[in-house]
């Protein structure tokens, strides 16, 4: 289950970055894969000539196959406990992360890195400019501070579809369990009576969305 949510959210990814050249003005996304016995797909910039080198320097996120997340520019990387290494500059999320954080979360950190990409580059962009171009706040240890966040529909959908087999129905508990589980791991500090509001949610406006 958790590997066909990891399809599903990928091919989101890859339809919401190439919807970008339907906005932007200086450059396109364009995306490749690349040979070998482990082929990603990477993402670049282009301005009509920077993805079609042998060595393509404006790329801004790469999609291994096990659905790891490589080559992010981030400008708090330390905020995250789940950003590893990859390069002096760049970072990785493991696919067992990648697997568990919502996908909101994952776009923040994919549109982070291209916005910063964007930057160096010296090129200016309508989906860098957007006041809600991102989703949620990216930091939630500095945005929640003191136990204020609460979990949203995205946090439900994603929570329910790794429980749910087809045809099946989940707990509630079981639900707010793994919300928990995801949230925290995403590094959000939960509201004190998030669990009440939550289950109120989603028995009276999520599941009926």
């Amino acid at each position: 289950m958790y590997e066909h949510n990891a399809i599903e959210n990928t091919l989101e990814i890859c339809r919401w970055l190439m919807s970008f050249n339907d906005i932007e003005k200086t450059h396109r996304i364009k995306c490749y894969r690349t040979g070998g016995n482990k082929p990603d797909v990477r993402f670049c910039i282009d301005r009509g000539y920077d993805c079609s080198g042998s060595k393509i320097m404006t790329g801004f996120v790469v999609i291994e196959p096990d659905y790891a997340l490589m080559g992010l520019y981030s400008n708090n990387p330390n905020a995250c406990k789940y950003f590893k290494t990859d390069t002096a500059k760049r970072w990785r999320i493991n696919s067992s992360d990648v697997l568990e954080l919502p996908i909101a979360i994952i776009r923040d950190h994919i549109l982070e890195s291209y916005c910063i990409k964007i930057k160096e580059l010296g090129l200016d962009s309508v989906m860098c400019n957007r006041k809600d171009s991102i989703s949620r706040p990216m930091w939630p240890q500095q945005e929640h501070p003191n136990g204020s966040f609460l979990p949203n529909k995205d946090d439900f959908d994603v929570a329910y579809r790794s429980l749910a087999k087809p045809g099946q129905e989940v707990s509630i508990d079981i639900v707010l369990d793994q919300i928990e589980h995801n949230v925290k791991k995403a590094g959000h500090n939960l509201k004190e009576n998030w669990r009440m509001i939550t289950e109120r949610n989603i028995r009276d406006i999520w599941s009926k969305g």
